[in-house]
């Protein structure tokens, strides 16, 4: 019986290491990613009810993203967060006070180490700006309005501080945009209402930041103003899309972070579109108006905002740019012939990810561009690495093949003429 009672002491003791409690990681964490340029990283983590971590990018903007997951395990964190396709994995220190690890967006990993922050060092999350009232005048106090560089690509509409600012749209972009409207239900209007692209900054009357309602409306007074745009509503029939909630309900990261802040949805090229702080209205709004061939209405009946991020492979309906030389998805023949990017294309793209996704590191992506034949046209296309290396095995010589493009814009060639680029994201062999 002895024998028995110190052979169970003896288990427990040699059991008690594998019972060690996990590190404690409340507090707020920081640190600097290298990406292009250094950019400040918070992250803030709580454990009051559960393990809940908010990052910030505070030289970006004051908007936290709430992470998807966040565990621990033993001395591993991994963190995620799916509005902007981030994930956070490293291990913790003995001392509990850093965490070296790997912060990765998309198929770009750059290393990171967090430390854990005192009152001393913490640095200061911004405030978020000061909303414009709701019962404030939505009109602008002055406005410029002025035709867009030709050779400018994509469009934008956005509010900075309390400057409303849209890049390169045209007549129909901004209807469709403040009257809620897809372009199908837009009848009538001038014959470059399509053709002729302009650049707005506005300044509103009230003090304070915009909301996308607010902006809508100074919008649509700003086109009845300069470009004199009158209207009038008609019923009819027209085939839509409806968004509603799956069986299984919302797979979404809940975000009450800023209620009252801007959504974040940025396309990161075709099929993929992260979203901060997005209500379901946003999310039908940016669909119908960039993507889709028909209006969105929004059948969810979800309140609040969210993050996500929806990826997709886009079929020929969606997508399709009202400009020829932009073309969303082309069909042309692989040759099998690559060589490597040069020096100044690579450059190109390097410039366009620091504009559009402030993070150079999207450039590495590309390694080298591949010859492809539509017709007696030969086209060398930049593809990216982790697609081009199914090339191979998926594809011979002469094959058909559908590819998916993003278009980062124009380089001038030495006779002063603009050579458009484009960039392979994804493809398919059409279905026989």
């Amino acid at each position: 019986m002895k024998t028995l009672t110190r052979s169970i002491a003896a288990l427990l003791v040699l059991s008690a290491p594998l019972l060690a409690q996990a590190p404690n990681m409340a507090g707020q964490w920081q640190g600097v990613l290298q990406a292009g340029k250094d950019l400040r990283i918070v992250v803030v983590i709580t454990s009051a009810d559960g393990l809940k971590a908010t990052m910030y990018s505070i030289d970006q903007t004051p908007q936290g993203i709430p992470a998807n997951t966040i565990t621990v395990q033993g001395t591993t964190l991994r963190m995620s967060f799916g509005g902007i396709g981030v994930r956070f994995e490293g291990t913790v220190s003995a001392d509990g006070n850093s965490v070296a690890g790997t912060f990765t967006q998309g198929n770009n990993p750059l290393p990171m180490t967090l430390a854990r922050a005192n009152t001393d060092t913490a640095w200061k999350i911004p405030e978020p700006p000061k909303a414009m009232a709701a019962d404030a005048k939505a009109v602008f106090e002055v406005a410029t309005v002025k035709p867009s560089n030709p050779a400018a690509q994509g469009k934008l509409m956005t509010i900075k501080g309390r400057q409303v600012l849209t890049i390169n749209t045209a007549l129909s972009d901004l209807i469709s945009f403040s009257y809620g409207l897809h372009l199908r239900q837009v009848i009538g209007g001038p014959s470059w209402m399509e053709s002729d692209k302009y650049d707005i900054t506005g300044q509103p009357e009230g003090q304070g930041m915009p909301n996308v309602n607010q902006m809508r409306d100074m919008i649509r007074a700003l086109l009845e103003d300069r470009f004199k745009l009158t209207t009038h509503r008609e019923t009819r029939e027209l085939s839509a899309y409806a968004l509603v909630v799956t069986p299984g309900g919302p797979k979404m990261t809940k975000n009450d972070s800023n209620p009252n802040g801007l959504p974040g949805l940025l396309f990161r090229g075709l099929g993929v579109l992260p979203a901060t702080n997005a209500t379901m209205g946003d999310f039908a709004g940016v669909m119908q108006l960039a993507v889709l061939d028909r209006p969105v209405i929004d059948k969810t009946g979800l309140q609040g905002r969210y993050d996500f991020t929806l990826t997709w492979t886009p079929d020929e309906t969606q997508f399709v740019f009202r400009d020829s030389r932009l073309p969303s998805v082309v069909t042309v023949n692989y040759t099998g012939e690559s060589r490597p990017l040069s020096v100044e294309r690579k450059k190109f793209i390097q410039k366009y990810a620091l504009s559009y996704f402030r993070n150079s590191g999207y450039a590495n992506l590309y390694a080298a561009e591949y010859l492809f034949k539509a017709g007696a046209e030969d086209y060398w296309l930049p593809v990216q690495q982790d697609v081009a290396k199914y090339f191979p095995e998926d594809l011979k010589k002469g094959d058909v093949v559908d590819l998916y493009l993003i278009v980062p814009g124009g380089l001038r060639s030495n006779k002063d003429k603009t050579v458009w680029l484009f960039l392979v994201e994804q493809y398919q062999q059409p279905l026989k």
